[in-house]
């Protein structure tokens, strides 16, 4: 590690239950952790790669030319609660987590785009495509529209043991696939 840099993104609760982020904050935030880690570096060095961590459970929406069309649903928000049970009550306790792994929450992708389809239908209808925050950033950074089988888990949208997104829970929350972004492994390039 030849440097370090970090910045701090606000989060935002517009009102109760819920919480969101600007994606275009997150830009700004890696922008100054970029430029900070990169100034502890020898002149001359070359960046060989950037890894990416960040919150999994989290629903950014790309429009037109794949901006971001509204803030970014993040893991803590509330708001999605009856959509959670409306998940379940569709596919089953047993079959969602067969499927998926895990039960369906609040803040997980699956019940907050079933929450836009029945709530803000016109910013859902919008959408072009439908991105965790990792793979917002990732786009910003490589124009690449891509996630991993760790974050894609966490939208309780994928089939767990084949490692593809799951027809049937993309029907119970009525997303096209064609929506969602192409896996790819951890390890893989994911753009440049």
């Amino acid at each position: 590690v030849r440097g370090v840099g970090g910045a701090e993104c606000p989060v935002h609760y517009p009102q109760s239950g819920h919480a969101e982020q600007d994606p275009n904050e997150w830009w700004a935030a890696t922008v100054a952790a970029v430029r900070q880690a990169t100034g502890w570096a020898p002149s001359g060095s070359r960046i060989a790669g950037i890894g990416l961590a960040g919150q999994m459970h989290g629903t950014v929406l790309l429009g037109e030319e794949d901006k971001p069309i509204a803030p970014a649903i993040i893991w803590a928000d509330g708001r999605s609660w009856r959509q959670a049970a409306q998940i379940t009550d569709r596919v089953g306790a047993e079959k969602l987590v067969d499927i998926a792994g895990s039960p369906v929450a609040t803040g997980f992708q699956a019940a907050t785009l079933l929450w836009l389809q029945q709530e803000r239908s016109s910013i859902r209808w919008r959408a072009r495509k439908v991105l965790t925050p990792k793979g917002g950033l990732r786009r910003r950074l490589t124009g690449e529209i891509a996630t991993d089988p760790g974050d894609a888990s966490g939208t309780l949208l994928l089939d767990v043991r084949w490692r593809t997104w799951s027809a049937e829970l993309t029907k119970a929350v009525g997303i096209d696939q064609a929506k969602l972004p192409p896996l790819l492994a951890s390890t893989e390039v994911a753009g440049t």
